[in-house]
């Protein structure tokens, strides 16, 4: 398993696992159908932009060249937000139980402190008890609860807000 940031030659591994992941889960913001409205150069054009302008980071979890997982970064381009960024992370579910999320959140903890950020935050589906418990485990706490944040399947879910300060 290679762990690293991810590269423009990715993009197209990096597409079909977008597709595949929001099949499996629907704990990702996105559904699968507006996952696959992304076209390849969608990915192509946000991986050479965070290479170029050094904002946000996507590090990839790799089988071979097979990409399996990945911890998407964002920065807030708001000055008063600057030392604070969220992130995202799937896994395949083959995957799980493995420490691939752990080896994806442990590269993306040294790009935090890199950038020197103060705060870190996410939110989880209040259902998705493995994703709360692995941030939990991590250092992060609960901030608050966003109560019926999310529409799917004709259903309101509501999402815990996490956050881990540096």
């Amino acid at each position: 398993m290679e762990i690293r940031p991810i590269k423009i030659s990715d993009a197209d591994n990096y597409h079909e696992f977008q597709i595949q992941i929001h099949a499996q889960t629907n704990y990702l913001l996105f559904s699968q159908r507006e996952a696959e409205k992304r076209p390849v150069e969608f990915y192509q054009k946000t991986i050479g932009q965070m290479e170029s302008d050094n904002l946000g980071n996507i590090i990839v979890a790799l089988d071979g060249d097979k990409v399996v997982g990945s911890i998407w970064l964002g920065e807030y381009l708001v000055s008063k937000r600057s030392k604070q960024t969220n992130f995202g992370l799937g896994v395949f579910k083959e995957y799980h139980r493995q420490g691939v999320a752990q080896q994806l959140f442990d590269q993306a903890e040294q790009w935090i402190k890199e950038k020197g950020f103060a705060r870190v935050e996410i939110t989880v589906f209040s259902e998705n008890i493995p994703a709360y418990n692995f941030y939990m485990k991590n250092g992060f706490e609960q901030e608050g609860l966003k109560r019926k944040s999310v529409y799917m399947n004709n259903k309101f879910y509501d999402e815990i807000m996490l956050s881990k300060l540096y």
